[in-house]
């Protein structure tokens, strides 16, 4: 998949330069400013060390998975943003599953989710897949407000919770 542009740097409201960025599949360089992104999301914080692992090995053995990130342009380059699209083929489809996205705090209002989502999507359709589905259970309100602005809706599906 080729490397989308973000914004060009712009001066925001309050002053700040936005900072230009790309967003482009994870590679196995990336494991721990993904791993250091994840940690900020509040569900992730509680993790044990074991579960940080799992996630490690996950991240490099797990082809039903595809990780994007977001990397500013400058040098030495930053990752500020990841997402990750776990995809689910049943007999008569396929659906698309974010469960992980995270932007760094000082990054977020600036299109890096926005654009993580534009890439995730365009992957769904290159697969052809039918749905695309966000778990919002473990997603702030500011998260929950995000996915809803970009066009998710609330739908019944039901979970059973194994742990």
């Amino acid at each position: 998949m080729a490397r989308q542009r973000g914004a060009e740097p712009v001066e925001a409201d309050d002053g700040s330069i936005q900072t230009p960025f790309e967003i482009r599949p994870f590679e196995p360089r990336d494991s721990e400013e993904v791993i250091a992104l994840l940690a900020t999301i509040a569900a992730n914080r509680q993790f044990t060390d074991d579960q940080w692992r799992d996630v490690r090995i996950r991240l490099r053995e797990l082809p039903m998975v595809e990780v994007f990130v977001a990397q500013t342009c400058q040098a030495p380059a930053l990752i500020i943003g990841c997402v990750a699209l776990s995809v689910v083929r049943g007999l008569t489809e396929g659906r698309g599953f974010i469960n992980d996205m995270a932007v760094l705090p000082s990054y977020r209002r600036q299109g890096v989710g926005a654009k993580l989502l534009e890439a995730v999507m365009r992957r769904a359709g290159q697969l052809n897949l039918s749905s695309l589905m966000v778990n919002t259970h473990r997603a702030n309100d500011q998260a929950r407000a995000f996915y809803a602005a970009c066009g998710f809706s609330l739908e019944e599906i039901l979970r059973l919770k194994i742990r």
